[in-house]
């Protein structure tokens, strides 16, 4: 099985924690500070038995996070899927 490494990860013998595999990303929340910068992401998703789930992680985190997923978009040639921000609410 062909693999490929992007940023720093982790590879271990006893291997890490797995919070289980991701059935359907529902949508995600962008949070501002009280200065009105970008501070955190919330990711919702669905797991593969249908248990609702919520992923939090600091701004910068997320944009490494887009970074390492352009480059595998990249990599494997895949079309940018459709813009979500037709289907987001503002609050």
């Amino acid at each position: 099985m062909r693999t490929r490494t992007y940023g720093k990860y982790i590879v271990s013998d006893q291997g890490l924690p797995n919070s289980g595999d991701v059935g359907h990303i529902l949508g995600s929340r962008l949070l501002y500070d009280h200065e009105g910068n970008p501070s955190h992401v919330e990711l919702q998703y669905m797991s593969q038995n249908q248990e609702a789930h919520q992923l939090r992680m600091g701004f910068l985190d997320a944009m490494f996070l887009l970074s390492n997923l352009k480059a595998m978009q990249l990599d494997t040639g895949t079309p940018f899927p459709d813009d979500p921000r037709s289907q987001s609410t503002q609050s």
